[in-house]
């Protein structure tokens, strides 16, 4: 997501957390699923990298208009996903 913003010349604060910054966020409640990572639109946090990734395109322009070749995109990003998930 950081490198599809940064390529699309998108503006984004870069936020990184240390492990301990991370447990007390957590534990307040500060991320959706518990998890990161996360970005915070119009000051509302959303999760899921892969949707992350998605709109981050959008945002930069490097995700498709035409449905099907945003299908041929999704179906790249899904599989890469799977293969991360079964590489776990």
């Amino acid at each position: 997501t950081r490198l599809a913003l940064y390529i699309g010349g998108v503006d984004f604060e870069d936020e990184r957390i240390t492990p301990q910054e991370f447990g007390e966020k957590k534990a307040a409640g500060a991320f959706p699923f518990g998890s990161l990572p996360v970005i915070s639109v119009d000051g509302k946090m959303v999760a899921q990298s892969v949707a992350m990734l998605r709109y981050a395109g959008k945002l930069s322009g490097l995700y498709p208009e035409d449905p099907f070749q945003a299908l041929l995109v999704d179906e790249i990003c899904d599989a890469c996903e799977e293969v991360v998930v079964m590489c776990v």
